[in-house]
């Protein structure tokens, strides 16, 4: 990815569009790139790109919470399941002791 940015930094450089060498990396979102095209294009460059900050910040916050949300739940199955394991490699033996005893 580093290579890439330097890459699209020498062709803003040499006089390209900070959009064209930024999409020909293919590593930054299409919305992204027609963004910094419109703001080059309207010369508000740093306010279109701060409320697209502020957009994926809202977008990236959201799914941190979704993470979190179903994060413990998963902890608690797999807990159960930890349990169930256990519960079951003890009582078997112990199950397979008195069928054998009353099978005599």
């Amino acid at each position: 990815m580093a290579q890439k940015i330097d890459q699209a930094a020498a062709g803003i450089t040499q006089g390209q569009s900070v959009a064209e060498p930024l999409a020909q990396t293919g590593e930054f979102p299409p919305l992204l790139i027609q963004v910094i095209a419109m703001g080059e294009q309207t010369g508000k460059l740093d306010q279109l790109l701060l409320q697209t900050a502020d957009a994926y910040e809202k977008e990236t916050s959201a799914a941190i919470d979704r993470a979190m949300t179903i994060l413990p739940a998963v902890f608690i199955v797999m807990l159960a399941l930890l349990v169930g394991f256990i519960l079951v490699a003890v009582l078997l033996p112990i199950i397979e002791m008195t069928s054998s005893l009353t099978a005599m």
